[in-house]
């Protein structure tokens, strides 16, 4: 007997791309990426999963505001789906830094209340899922759409691990984490292909946003990003760590407002900041002659290196480090000076593995390695199903 059809859409959205995929009931069987290509042209990909077949094509920045009605008008020409309504659910992806609404949970009212309130002072990551769940309001009017959250995952931290030393009275400002959802796919990746979960854990998400977070027994004990997603090593255009003094002496020098120091450090700083490129690719490729692109991969790599030497010592040791991310899986260069000299800790790499990669999940330690090393390729949005199923089950 044919099981029913449910379709849920899930949704994955920034600054400057949106994310969205189809699954009927436990198979995704469509995806659709929109990224701005130039500076008011966006280009989309659509992959149709049950024929394996892709296409691309240009979008309108006026159009990308509805991403998701362009979406839904290629599934309803493709047969996909037959009606708009046929999309029972929809879950979207919460990058916003409050307690609030941290569980995963129907998006009402109330919900967008906090968020707005929040708009107020993370204006990057807020203001555009506010406008993405809005467009789904209007799109899906008599549809459930769930908020889930990135930083739920890192709920485990302790109180020491989630502070900064303000006063603690009435403060809401905090250390949330973020990448929840790409640690916890990572872990469920973990256990399918090595058979458990080691107890001790370090995972490396590189990518245009990077993190690093410790796990032990399965459970974050800390992360690199804090309260937004700018803190940890230095990423594509954001700046990582920075001394408070710093910035405020950057503020002042510059005459910044603060929606202008905000956007400042987002978008300018980083590796873009370090070396004009925001591509590691193109900076691995130069770093043999250009300066600025080798100081920009030694700075990362250094950064990176720095955090898994403190996650070692708050884990008291290491039984596997985990490369995830776009520049986890594919730069092995990267993976290879992050490792390299890190013999002390037990983690040695066999360059030949990590050279020829030819399919992830992979094993690429030496043989004398003490640390298991494993590169994968994360699914954050099947991990966005895996939370509205698991709340449904409540």
């Amino acid at each position: 007997m044919e099981m029913e059809s449910k379709f849920t859409l899930i949704v994955n959205t920034g600054s400057a791309s949106k994310k969205y995929s189809l699954y009927n009931n436990d198979f995704e069987i469509a995806r659709f990426y929109a990224e701005r290509v130039g500076p008011t042209s966006y280009e989309v990909s659509f992959i149709d999963l049950k024929s394996d077949k892709s296409e691309k094509m240009p979008l309108l920045e006026s159009t990308y505001d509805e991403c998701v009605e362009f979406f839904v008008r290629i599934l309803l020409q493709k047969g996909t789906i037959s009606r708009k309504e046929d999309i029972k659910e929809v879950g979207i992806r919460v990058v916003a830094p409050t307690d609030a609404i941290l569980e995963t949970q129907l998006i009402n009212e109330a919900y967008l209340k906090e968020l707005q309130k929040v708009a107020t002072y993370d204006i990057l990551h807020t203001r555009p899922l506010l406008e993405e769940i809005y467009s789904l309001s209007k799109s899906f009017q008599n549809t459930h759409i769930y908020g889930v959250s990135d930083s739920a995952f890192h709920g485990s931290m302790s109180k020491v691990a989630k502070s900064y030393s303000l006063p603690q009275s009435r403060n809401f400002i905090r250390r949330f984490g973020y990448h929840g959802l790409s640690a916890s796919s990572s872990l469920r990746i973990i256990e399918k292909s090595v058979g458990n979960i080691p107890p001790k854990i370090i995972i490396c998400h590189l990518g245009s946003g990077s993190s690093i977070t410790a796990i032990k027994d399965g459970k974050s004990i800390d992360t690199s990003m804090g309260f937004s997603p700018l803190e940890g090593v230095p990423m594509s255009s954001r700046i990582g760590n920075i001394g408070p003094g710093a910035v405020i002496a950057l503020g002042k020098s510059k005459g910044f407002s603060y929606d202008e120091l905000t956007a400042y450090l987002y978008k300018e700083c980083g590796l873009k900041g370090l070396s004009g490129s925001i591509d590691m690719k193109n900076i691995i490729e130069t770093s043999t002659k250009s300066e600025s692109s080798k100081f920009a991969l030694d700075f990362f790599v250094y950064s990176i290196k720095k955090y898994i030497g403190s996650y070692f010592a708050v884990l008291g040791g290491l039984d596997m480090l985990v490369f995830a991310g776009t520049i986890g899986e594919r730069a092995a260069p990267v993976r290879s000076l992050v490792c390299n000299d890190l013999e002390h800790l037990g983690i040695l790499i066999d360059e030949n593995k990590n050279a020829n990669v030819p399919q992830l999940p992979a094993s690429i330690e030496s043989q004398n390695s003490k640390v298991k090393i494993m590169t994968i390729e994360i699914n954050e949005m099947k991990e966005i199903f895996h939370e509205i199923e698991k709340h449904k089950s409540q």
